[in-house]
């Protein structure tokens, strides 16, 4: 059969939120897709990962938000689609319409596994 490898993996101490349903390729050549992760900073996030995971853009980095769930994204356009809720306030929840950093710089973060 074909090999597996493992892309991106996440890691910590306490817990590793499961997240569905917000992986979307941003590419018709598939390098790069959306992830939710909550492990980078104290909230969650919005990620531009690289497809071999080699690096990521965190986007929602110096948002004040915390990402509930990707609904939708418009590669084309270059958004995505958010729920979320503030950090400076989580007693209500809202959409918003994000850039994405396409096509995504050479410089990104470093994963690490």
């Amino acid at each position: 059969g074909p090999e597996l490898s493992i892309i991106l993996k996440e890691k910590d101490s306490a817990w590793v939120d499961v997240i569905d349903g917000s992986v979307f390729w941003l590419d018709k050549e598939c390098t790069c897709f959306t992830w939710l992760s909550d492990v980078v900073t104290d909230t969650r996030d919005l990620l531009v990962v690289k497809r071999d995971g080699s690096g990521y853009v965190n986007v929602t980095k110096d948002l004040d938000m915390d990402v509930i769930k990707v609904l939708s994204v418009d590669a084309s356009g270059g958004y995505a689609y958010v729920l979320s809720a503030l950090k400076s306030s989580h007693l209500s929840t809202a959409l918003f319409k994000i850039p994405l950093p396409l096509p995504l710089p050479s410089s990104t973060t470093t994963t690490t596994t």
